[in-house]
């Protein structure tokens, strides 16, 4: 039963990031978001079976218990009672992706890194066609119908890779995390003496990745992508003029991705009006956090002026969690940071580990200046990579351990 639960689940991962959101169901029963209950049942449902005795409860586990229990709090105050219910059922959802990767073994763990590379492999050829190709169609069609969609076409017309995503910002944040991720695979294959399939699969995805995260155009991701790499390199001792010549190429195509929104025709697309709107959204939203410092407004109802967003995760966390989500959020980060550097110095595909550490900290990074924390599409790969992080089983299973054993059967 478990091994028929554990295949269902990697087939919903792999589908994960072309899941819409919002779902649509949602436009028959508001708040209800199906894919997110149907798998929050089969995720208890394959923990359940999984874990034949309750497991050591550790720091991350109180941190973890600490955040739910501000979601509670802030949903008991909440003044939309249906709109933060379907917001918890959402949190539940992703914690227990964090709590299926922590209990997998060796090669479930392998099955999962494999899953997810193919899938985001395919989420790059996808988006690479639609930036391409479906745009352009899709322009063609609102126009020979006679549609009028100016949002659609204002937005089409930017020329940035976004889909499966809602935003270019959103893909950019997943692709990073994928693509550190990859990087670390690659080196550890490399490192092994190890020219398999597997080693040019995560060079091509890679490759891929890398090319659709330019045409995203996002200027934020490449930063978080720089910050990433750098402490990939130094943390994993390999300043060499290769790993500077890496460094150099992502600098190199930041710029060159600035110039290029400098030149857009409309103020929204530039640089300075991005940075210009965030400030003001950063200010409106402390403004909330000091009229709500300890309960937060309730989860899913913050809103400002003129988005949904304050586009710095952590100062949402605070104003729709209140204080006691923004400090297990600080607490879970503080943890997460110290085990991926504990991780480093075992032995054991020390290089994978640090790719797994790398990628979280992109997401991380990014979320100072973005909101993927709060989209699922993009959020869950963020759980994925903790629960990795924290993975649990003998040392000694994990010796040797390879992506050879990856593949699906």
């Amino acid at each position: 039963m478990a091994k028929w639960l554990w295949k269902i689940i990697l087939g919903y991962i792999f589908l994960y990031p072309f899941i819409p959101r919002p779902f649509l169901s949602e436009g028959v029963f508001k708040n209800l978001d199906l894919p997110n209950i149907a798998f929050l049942l089969l995720a208890g449902f394959y923990i359940f079976k999984k874990t034949s005795k309750p497991p050591k409860f550790t720091f991350i586990d109180g941190m973890i218990s600490v955040f739910f229990l501000g979601l509670l709090t802030s949903f008991i105050f909440s003044n939309n009672f249906l709109n933060s219910l379907s917001e918890l059922c959402k949190y539940l959802s992703l914690v227990s992706l964090f709590y299926i990767a922590r209990i997998s073994g060796r090669k479930n763990k392998n099955q999962l890194t494999f899953t997810l590379i193919i899938s985001a492999t395919l989420v790059s050829l996808y988006s690479l066609h639609c930036f391409f190709v479906g745009s352009q169609f899709a322009l063609e069609y609102l126009s020979n119908h006679k549609i009028h969609a100016p949002f659609a076409r204002e937005f089409l017309t930017r020329n940035r890779a976004f889909s499966p995503f809602m935003l270019p910002s959103l893909l950019a944040n997943y692709l990073i995390m994928i693509i550190i991720l990859c990087l670390g695979a690659a080196i550890q294959k490399i490192k092994q003496n190890k020219r398999d399939f597997l080693l040019f699969l995560n060079l091509f995805c890679l490759s891929l990745c890398f090319l659709t995260l330019f045409f995203t155009k996002s200027l934020g991701g490449w930063i978080a992508l720089a910050v990433s790499v750098f402490t990939f390199f130094i943390l994993g001792k390999m300043c060499t003029k290769k790993a500077w010549l890496v460094i150099a190429l992502i600098l190199v195509c930041s710029t060159c991705l600035f110039f290029i929104r400098i030149q857009g025709n409309k103020d929204f697309t530039k640089p300075g009006f991005s940075v210009h709107k965030r400030i003001s959204y950063w200010k409106e939203t402390a403004t909330i956090i000091g009229q709500h410092p300890l309960t937060g407004v309730g989860i899913g109802n913050f809103s400002l002026k003129e988005t949904r967003y304050a586009h710095n995760s952590y100062l949402q966390i605070w104003a729709e969690i209140g204080l006691l989500g923004i400090i297990s959020w600080l607490g879970i980060i503080f943890i997460f940071i110290l085990k991926g550097i504990e991780n480093l110095y075992k032995k054991e595909e020390s290089y994978y580990k640090l790719g797994i550490f790398s990628g979280g900290l992109a997401f991380l990074v990014h979320n100072l200046i973005d909101l993927s924390f709060f989209i699922p599409q993009a959020a869950f790969l963020w759980w994925i990579i903790l629960g990795l992080t924290f993975l649990n089983g003998n040392e000694r299973e994990f010796k040797d351990a390879n992506l050879s054993d990856s593949i699906i059967v």
